[in-house]
């Protein structure tokens, strides 16, 4: 059997031509499946980035609501106890009591108040951490 250019070219176009066509679309088919993947494994990443970032956040926003519990607590405790001393007429001692809780750390808890809501929180939460770890900032 003798192939011909009439039969070469027939064989082309019968066979070749749709097999780069079926080629062409498998490989683009195959890219658009890879850049998806990349896609959602990507969205999924950065899910998980603000998912631990929430998580962050009501941590602290119950940190902060159990100080404040604690700071009323104490509070009440002390207004309890110096009006009891003032009561007793013990200027003094009311005075002493005073001054000792004003020397107590957690009162003189640094706050940071630059105008600027969004650097305050940063600032705070890193001297809260900084605290944590048994280190002094100093910021100006």
């Amino acid at each position: 059997m003798k192939f011909t250019s009439v039969k070469l070219l027939f064989y082309v176009k019968l066979y070749i031509i749709p097999i780069c066509i079926i080629s062409m679309f498998i490989i683009i088919l195959l890219i658009s499946n890879s850049m998806s993947k990349f896609y959602y494994k990507r969205s999924a990443e950065l899910l998980d980035k603000q998912l631990d970032m929430q998580a962050k956040y009501y941590e602290k926003i119950d940190e902060m609501t159990t100080d404040i519990r604690k700071f009323r607590h104490d509070y009440k405790n002390h207004m309890h106890c110096l009006k009891s001393l003032l009561g007793s007429k013990k200027i003094d001692d009311a005075l002493e009591y005073l001054d000792s809780i004003s020397a107590n750390p957690t009162m003189n808890k640094t706050s940071f108040k630059s105008g600027n809501t969004i650097a305050d929180a940063i600032l705070n939460d890193k001297a809260a951490i900084a605290a944590h770890e048994n280190f002094r900032l100093n910021f100006s």
